[in-house]
């Protein structure tokens, strides 16, 4: 009795062990820190219709300033620091 104790044990051990290799393993792919972070922003086009747009960089004025694709938004330097002024042309 004492041997089948002992063998669920080392099993029960062996798969809790596999389990958190396999928890760092995944954590570690993600955790890719030579990567910009990136921003998801909801814009409004002129006809009400929303969409999502995701820019990368360290604030939110470099995300704006990195949109993706189709996206466009302009930014002036005022003494508050950066302003939004138009997005895909509009003001």
């Amino acid at each position: 009795m004492a041997s089948k104790i002992a063998l669920i044990v080392v099993a029960v051990v062996a798969v809790v062990a596999v389990a958190a290799v396999a928890v760092v393993m995944m954590n570690n792919d993600d955790d890719d820190s030579s990567s910009e972070p990136t921003s998801k922003i909801l814009i409004e086009d002129q006809k009400g219709v929303y969409f999502w747009a995701e820019g990368s960089g360290e604030t939110i004025a470099d995300c704006l300033e990195n949109l993706s694709d189709g996206v466009t938004a302009t930014l002036v330097d005022s003494t508050y620091g950066k302003y939004l002024t138009t997005v895909n042309g509009l003001a």
